[in-house]
C-alpha cells in the first residue's frame, strides 16, 4: 500500500505543478495561460483515450500495469527536465507521464481487495486513493515557494524528476500483486470476463447514476485545482496565497475522506455520506465565490477547506459504493467507469471555467450543485453491498 501511495503521489504532482504557478510558467514558456492549462488538461484527454486498453491490461497483468505506470511517470518527468524552457517538448514529457494516470488511478479498490481484511477494505481504499491527493496538496505548496523566477523552473522539475526515479525503484522493490494468502473470501472470486464486466457496468443504472454525479463533482475539483490561480488573481491575491488555498483545500479533503473510509468500514452508509458530501459541496462552494470576489479572507480559507473536505472526502466513498454495488465485476473496472467519467466531466469544466474567467467559480458550484439534486432525487437511499453479502452468505441491504 505504501509504495503504490507513493506512486500516485508523485503522479499527481507531476499534474498539478503548473497550475498554482501558471503567471510565471507563461513567462518561462513564453506561451499564454490557456496553452499552461494544457499541462493539466491533457491528463483527462490522456484518460479518455486509454482507459479501455488500460482497463484490459491491469484486468489481465494487474503487476505489469503497476510497473509499467511507474515507468511512464519517470521517463516522463524525466523528458520535461530534458525540455528546458521548450513548450513543446515539456507537453510532451507531461503526456508521458499522463499515460501512467489510466493504468494506477482506478487500482485503489483492487490493490484493497488483494491485500486487506473486510473490515480494513475501506480504509485502505480512502489511503490509496487520496495519496494521490496529497500530491496535489504538495504541488500546490512547493511550487509557490521554489519558483520564484522563471528560471527556478528547472530546480523545481529536477526535485520532481529525482523523487519519481526514488519510488520508481521502491515499487519494483517491494510491491506485489497479491499476498501469499487471500485475506477475504471476495479476494477469492473469479472475476466476470473484462467485456462482460464493461457491458453488465453499463447495464447497472444504479451505478450509471454513480458515474455521473462523481463526474460532476470530481471534474468540478480538478476545474479548481487546475483554474485556482486564475479565479483568484484578478482579486489581487499572490502567488503562497494561492498555494496555501489549493493546500488547504485538498489537505481537509484528505482529512475528510480518510475520516469516512473508517466511517464506511464500519457503517456502511453509502447513500446518505454521498448526498450529504454533495450537499455540504455546494454551500460551501456558494461561500467560496462570494468570498473570492469580495475579498473577505476570513470567510474565503474556511470555505475553501470545507469545500474541499466535501468535493474530494467524497472520493473513496464513490469507489467503495462502485466496488459493492458491481460485485463480481473487477473493481478496477468499476473504478475506470468512475474516473472516465471525472476526466470527461473535467475536461468540459476546466474549459468552461478558463473561459469565463472571473466568473468560473460559479460554474463549479452550478455542477455541483445539480449533482446534489441528482443524488437526492433518483440516487437510492440505500445502497446493495453485493461484496460483502458474498461474504457472509446473505442478501440484506443497508
Amino acid at each position: 500500500l505504501l509504495s503504490f501511495s507513493l506512486l500516485s503521489f508523485s503522479n499527481a504532482a507531476q499534474w498539478i505543478t503548473f497550475a498554482p504557478v501558471s503567471t510565471v510558467a507563461t513567462a518561462y514558456y513564453g506561451v499564454s495561460n490557456a496553452a499552461i492549462d494544457w499541462f493539466s488538461m491533457v491528463w483527462m484527454v490522456v484518460f479518455l483515450v486509454c482507459f479501455l486498453p488500460c482497463s484490459w491490461i491491469f484486468h489481465h497483468y494487474p503487476l505489469a500495469a503497476i510497473y509499467t505506470s511507474c515507468c511512464l511517470n519517470v521517463v516522463g518527468a524525466w523528458i520535461r527536465y530534458s525540455a528546458g524552457s521548450s513548450y513543446a517538448w515539456a507537453l510532451v514529457g507531461q503526456t508521458v507521464v499522463s499515460m501512467a494516470q489510466p493504468l494506477m488511478l482506478n487500482a485503489p479498490p483492487a490493490v484493497a481487495d488483494s491485500w486487506f481484511t473486510p473490515h480494513e477494505r475501506s480504509f485502505a481504499t480512502a489511503i490509496a486513493t487520496l495519496s494521490n491527493y496529497a500530491g496535489w496538496a504538495i504541488g500546490y505548496i512547493v511550487p509557490p515557494l521554489v519558483v520564484s523566477t522563471p528560471d527556478s523552473f528547472t530546480t523545481l522539475i529536477l526535485g520532481e524528476s529525482v523523487f519519481a526515479s526514488l519510488v520508481c525503484v521502491c515499487v519494483f522493490a517491494t510491491y506485489r500483486a497479491a499476498p501469499p494468502t487471500a485475506p477475504s473470501a471476495s479476494a477469492m472470486v473469479l472475476r466476470e470476463p473484462f467485456k462482460q464486466a464493461v457491458v453488465n457496468v453499463l447495464k447497472n443504472h444504479r451505478l450509471c447514476l454513480l458515474c455521473v454525479c462523481y463526474g460532476f463533482v470530481v471534474g468540478c475539483s480538478y476545474a479548481v485545482s487546475t483554474e485556482l490561480q486564475q479565479f483568484a488573481d484578478p482579486f489581487g491575491y499572490g502567488q503562497v496565497e494561492i498555494g496555501l488555498l489549493g493546500l488547504l483545500f485538498v489537505s481537509c479533503g484528505i482529512i475528510s475522506g480518510t475520516v469516512m473510509g473508517w466511517v464506511l468500514g464500519r457503517f456502511r452508509i453509502h447513500s446518505w455520506l454521498i448526498r450529504c458530501s454533495f450537499t455540504f459541496s455546494t454551500v460551501f462552494l456558494v461561500l467560496f465565490t462570494i468570498a473570492l470576489q469580495n475579498n473577505i479572507k476570513p470567510l474565503l480559507f474556511v470555505s475553501t477547506g470545507l469545500a474541499g473536505a466535501g468535493l474530494i472526502g467524497f472520493a473513496p466513498i464513490a469507489f467503495d459504493a462502485a466496488v459493492e454495488e458491481s460485485f463480481p465485476i473487477s473493481e478496477f473496472v468499476s473504478a475506470c467507469f468512475l474516473n472516465t467519467s471525472a476526466q470527461l466531466f473535467g475536461l468540459v469544466v476546466t474549459y468552461i471555467t478558463a473561459y469565463l474567467g472571473n466568473n468560473g467559480a460559479w460554474a463549479v458550484t452550478a455542477f455541483v450543485g445539480a449533482s446534489a439534486l441528482l443524488s437526492w432525487l433518483f440516487y437510492p437511499p440505500s445502497t446493495v453491498v453485493k461484496r460483502r453479502m458474498s461474504e457472509l452468505g446473505s442478501q440484506h441491504v443497508l
